[in-house]
């Protein structure tokens, strides 16, 4: 970025304002006139470097007012070129850039430039920008604290198989086994309770994490997550679920279908009675409807109201429902018939029959196109807007299966015959990705540019947008070879019982093998794609994603743990350990955080003037000791230097 075109300041320091406006002292030096002219014209990449130019400029640039006339824009710019540890430290280098760094507003567009994945999750959880980047640092520096709750987690009756993750909004970890569940404080590791009873107890967070519902054979209950008040209690194990906004809950008992207030466990409507062991509730995406089915019916709610807009199907059996990922239609289907309904009015819009053979439908993820499989007969792409089918994808096919790439621009329909990549919006067939290929399965990456096809024979790479193969990942798969894609679909990382191997994504070049003692290996990208969590029989690594470099041993397990990172990526599980990347705090046994005020605002403006008065009483020595001076002009302040020798003498 240019500094003149963005119509900032030219006059980066503030000792290069004064003087151009007092432009009749007769001490100003031509260097810092052109040193001034120079400055506004450098990329903010290359003003880090200008005390290397010479001494003058070098004192300058160490002055602790250097960037307090500078806009946010170009704090932006500048901050991008620095490396992540570095950002921890800004605060440090003026009184302006201290404020700067607690300012959300000029740390967000950082985030998003530097960490495009995570910019979502400062706004989702309400985390600092610059808490963020500091995580990162911390787990390149491998500074981290432990929460070691094994023991713990021991002494309250975990044993067997156990299961650990985090809440929605990272701070409460559930550690599940099965007799019994238990929370714990994500910060302190501290127990706050835990729910007894039965084989296999559940708890459920609300997509906001304010409410849990527990589930055992002691019954059902609604709590308030931050002070475990209960707020209503069922004596019976039932089937509940939040809707996504996170202000309903609904519970299916013995003796009806009830639709409360999560809030406060009100019920605000009773759906029916007796509810038979098909019977299931439905959220819409955007929570606004509500469709339940029993024996009887099909039924479509409105949440707000708890009114009854209209009845679907009638004596329907085994049906199973969807809705599309835009709240507009709902899908129904069953042994005989797939139904497309208008969602907001519950009108009838697609009616597909399918005698005796049974069926399937997925929408696309826009909700433009649904793919309806009626078994044994054929695969048929369908415009929902306009109710027309536009292909047969598919004919004669058994046990197929449709897969929408996530910008819903191509179909992979999957069978024992081939597995084919179609256009979703024309309905043309664009590639054979594999031919005679049994018990086949195809997984686009987030990106959709990229297919990885997995079957008995090996795991292949294919560019989508040309129907090519790049490279085949892996031979002979029929075991067990799980492979994930990064969340930038840069990097595919597969594992087995001999190893980890990471992939080029892009190229299909294997940039990592990594072979140990024969157990269970598990991989886990981190949500910025910039790490990659290993764990294997006999130790936990921390991988660089970009080259594949081991980076940190964090852990050496006795046996087989799961490892996984939080979606804001400041914690990491391994097994029962938690390791908190987090910036760290006084009470932290790790290396403190740097201070965010290094001195008093009075004493940074007093160390700028001082070394601003210093300065320039150093350039007056020296105009005034150099006899030459006294033929240039008294305006403008000209001089030639004087000799090294003089000038070493001098200083």
């Amino acid at each position: 970025m240019n500094l003149e075109n963005s119509r900032i300041h030219l006059y980066i320091f503030p000792i290069f304002e004064v003087i151009e406006k007092k432009r009749n002292l007769p001490n100003t030096s031509v260097y810092t006139e052109i040193g001034a002219k120079i400055f506004a014209r450098l990329e903010p990449q290359d003003l880090k470097r200008t005390e290397l130019v010479c001494k003058e400029w070098k004192q300058l640039t160490e002055s602790q007012r250097l960037f307090d006339n500078l806009s946010p824009e170009l704090y932006i710019n500048i901050f991008t070129y620095l490396p992540i540890p570095d950002l921890a430290s800004v605060n440090q280098l003026s009184k302006r850039c201290n404020l700067a760094a607690s300012d959300k507003l000029l740390w967000k567009p950082l985030l998003e430039r530097k960490l495009p994945l995570l910019f979502s999750m400062s706004t989702k959880l309400d985390i600092h920008p610059k808490d963020l980047l500091a995580a990162q640092a911390n787990i390149k520096a491998n500074q981290a604290k432990i929460i070691d709750l094994t023991s713990h987690a021991l002494k309250k009756g975990h044993t067997g198989n156990i299961d650990v993750s985090f809440s929605p909004n990272e701070e409460q970890i559930i550690i599940s086994s099965d007799h019994i569940i238990s929370r714990w404080d994500a910060q302190t590791g501290e127990c706050l309770g835990t729910v007894e009873g039965g084989w296999y107890p559940q708890v459920s967070f609300s997509p906001d994490s304010e409410r849990i519902v527990t589930m055992s054979s002691q019954g059902t209950r609604l709590m308030n997550a931050k002070t475990g008040e209960y707020l209503f209690t069922l004596r019976e194990r039932c089937q509940s679920s939040f809707s996504p906004n996170s202000q309903f809950i609904t519970v299916i008992s013995c003796q009806d279908i009830r639709l409360r207030d999560a809030k406060t466990g009100k019920c605000l409507k009773i759906f029916g009675e007796n509810p038979s062991q098909v019977a299931a509730v439905f959220f819409s995406p955007n929570s606004e409807r509500i469709v339940t089915r029993s024996d009887e019916s099909v039924r479509l709610w409105d949440a707000k109201t708890g009114k009854c807009l209209q009845t679907l199907k009638e004596c329907t059996v085994c049906t199973a429902v969807s809705f599309s990922p835009n709240s507009k239609w709902i899908a129904t289907y069953d042994m005989f018939f797939v139904q497309l309904w208008n969602a907001q009015t519950g009108d009838l819009h697609i009616l597909e029959k399918s005698i005796f053979s049974g069926s399937q439908a997925s929408f696309s993820p826009n909700s433009e196109r649904i793919v309806i499989i009626k078994k044994d007969e054929s695969v048929r792409l369908w415009d929902t807007n306009k109710g027309e089918c536009l292909a047969t994808l598919e004919e004669n096919t058994s046990d197929s299966k449709a897969i929408f790439s996530p910008n819903s621009k191509w179909i992979a329909i999957c069978s024992y015959q081939a597995i084919r990549l179609w256009d979703a919006n024309k309905g043309e067939c664009l590639a054979i990705l594999e031919g005679n290929a049994s018990s086949s399965a195809a997984t686009f990456s987030p990106c959709s540019e990229r297919v990885v096809i997995k079957n008995r024979r090996g795991l292949y790479l294919w560019n989508a947008n040309k129907g090519e193969c790049l490279a085949t990942l892996e031979e002979n798969v029929f075991s067990y070879s799980p492979f994930t894609f990064s969340p930038d679909s840069k990097r595919i990382v597969i594992t087995s019982k001999q190893g980890v191997r990471l992939w080029d994504a892009q190229t299909g070049e294997c940039l990592k093998s990594f072979e140990g003692p024969q157990g269970i290996f598990q991989a886990s990208f981190s949500p910025s794609s910039q790490w990659i969590a290993i764990s294997s029989p006999n130790m936990a690594q921390l991988w660089d994603a970009k080259t594949g470099e081991c980076l940190h041993i964090l852990d050496t397990p006795v046996e087989f743990q799961r490892i996984s990172f939080s979606p804001s990526e400041r914690h990491l599980l391994i097994g029962i350990k938690v390791f908190d990347f987090s910036p760290a705090r006084k009470d932290d046994s790790r290396i403190e955080e740097i201070s965010e005020n290094r001195g008093s605002e009075e004493e940074i403006d007093n160390l700028a003037e001082k070394t601003i008065t210093e300065e320039l009483k150093k350039r007056k020595l020296r105009d005034a000791k150099n006899e030459e001076d006294n033929n240039v002009s008294a305006e403008i302040g000209y001089y030639q230097p004087s000799s090294k020798k003089k000038r070493k003498k001098e200083d």
